[in-house]
């Protein structure tokens, strides 16, 4: 069993391995839940997490700090930054006699900051303020909410009336002008015909 144990550990080290260890870390899976999805005991996990620095650095990618890091991240676009951008050439420069075969150049360069990356943060961190479409929320109690839905037939090759009229209405109210059939709201009146059918 040791054996077989070993030998199944030589994919879990290949990089496909390693990043579907590191998924299942990243998604909150407890050691429990990726030996089992490994098709180990947890004992052997915690084993080959001891011996292969690897696995336990996969394991050890969690959740939470991929969300610090991409938060992180986000911070820094929506805020703007400076890089340095290093440009590297072959070619010959002389300095002081000498010659110089390959050049190096350090710019150091302005990224403005990010519109969307700023938007994305005011919208989920201050959003009493900055929230979308924080105007156009309506609180609705249960006297506004009394909507009626009626479907009415229209004439159907040439005719000039009107067959059938059904009237759904919520909680029960204007009871007088409700059917009991269209209480369901499954009802279809039995000469409404699907245009599929035809």
């Amino acid at each position: 069993m040791g054996m077989e144990n070993e030998s199944k550990v030589d994919y879990w080290l290949t990089e496909d391995g390693l990043t579907l260890i590191k998924a299942w870390a990243r998604d909150g899976c407890f050691m429990e839940e990726i030996a089992q999805r490994i098709g180990v005991a947890r004992y052997t996990l915690s084993k080959w997490r001891k011996k292969y620095p690897e696995i336990a650095e996969a394991i050890n990618t969690s959740k939470e700090l991929v969300d610090y890091k991409v938060e992180n991240a986000l911070l820094k676009a929506a805020l703007g930054y400076t890089t340095k951008e290093i440009k590297v050439t072959l070619g010959k420069k002389i300095v002081n006699g000498e010659v110089f075969e390959v050049l190096k150049e350090t710019t150091t360069k302005e990224v403005a900051p990010n519109v969307t990356a700023c938007a994305i943060w005011l919208n989920n961190r201050k959003f009493d303020k900055w929230k979308r479409n924080r105007d156009k929320v309506i609180d609705l109690n249960e006297e506004d909410s009394n909507v009626s839905i009626t479907i009415v037939r229209g004439p159907k090759n040439g005719e000039d009336n009107v067959n059938q009229e059904v009237k759904f209405t919520p909680n029960g109210k204007d009871k007088e002008e409700q059917v009991d059939k269209t209480q369901d709201k499954d009802y279809w009146p039995e000469d409404w015909e699907d245009e599929d059918d035809d």
